[in-house]
């Protein structure tokens, strides 16, 4: 992180051990970020199956990114591969 006291820096490092190494040029919305750290703020479980559908949805955003496959071929493919792991029963 790079700031000066002209341009000083706007990104809020995640350890706040690092944040207050920025004293003299704290971001001016870090109060809130770390305030919310206070709050009742928990994290949510990852879904039992976040890693077979990071996989597919990695795959095919890659490919259509790539110019591999269209936008439309790779949503049906992904929602296709995505449906046969995930239910909503």
């Amino acid at each position: 992180m790079v700031g000066t006291v002209d341009s000083p820096s706007s990104n809020i490092p995640v350890r706040r051990s690092s944040a207050e190494l920025m004293k003299d040029f704290p971001p001016s919305n870090s109060a809130i970020f770390f305030e919310s750290l206070e709050s009742n703020a928990h994290g949510d479980p990852v879904p039992s199956k976040f890693n077979q559908m990071e996989e597919i949805v990695v795959r095919y955003t890659s490919s259509i990114f790539a110019d591999e496959m269209s936008v439309e071929d790779g949503a049906r493919a992904a929602q296709e591969e995505l449906s046969n792991i995930i239910s909503c029963n």
